[in-house]
């Protein structure tokens, strides 16, 4: 794993995932959690896209516990690193369940930020690419600053409000 500081608390992760090509497969043939649609909590009637939830129950057979370690193991030492390089001594804690989200060609998400409404629970936000066989949908921060990442990649940030972010248009494929 490779860190790369864009910012003073914008930690960009390169190389988390060894396989991200394997991970992605056996996301997309896991057929315990169909995927649904999602959109964004802006009341808006606009669909985004496509999501899952991944999480480890009772009954998991080896592709989900396969899918849910990877992905536990990912934002794990990223937590861990981002925690050491900025001085937190507390244990990471992360939340239980992995939303996959993919945007379909003509959808984007506008700049927002994700502790909302005085909620601290949610301190820092971490966005993994899975794949890279798209165009467009760039994550994106103060409007214009585009962060190119790549599939296996992740980034972390703190959730307030200072740290406004989006995804632009996807144009082709799904991300």
């Amino acid at each position: 794993m490779d860190r790369e500081i864009l910012e003073e608390k914008v930690y960009y992760y390169t190389n988390v995932i060894e396989d991200p090509k394997k991970l992605v497969e056996a996301i997309e043939n896991d057929n315990k959690d169909p995927w649904g649609e999602w959109m964004a909590c802006s009341g808006q009637e606009y669909i985004y896209g496509t999501d899952k939830n991944i999480a480890l129950t009772p009954d998991a057979n080896e592709k989900d516990k396969y899918i849910y370690d990877t992905l536990q193991k990912a934002f794990d030492d990223v937590a861990r690193d981002y925690a050491a390089a900025h001085g937190i001594t507390d244990e990471p804690k992360l939340f239980p369940q992995y939303p996959i989200k993919k945007y379909k060609a003509g959808t984007f998400m506008g700049a927002h930020f994700d502790q909302q409404e005085g909620d601290r629970r949610l301190r820092y936000s971490m966005v993994m690419y899975l794949n890279d066989d798209y165009e467009g949908a760039e994550l994106f921060f103060w409007d214009d600053h585009v962060v190119p990442l790549g599939k296996g990649d992740i980034i972390m940030f703190p959730s307030l409000f200072l740290f406004p972010h989006g995804v632009k248009e996807a144009t082709k494929g799904k991300r």
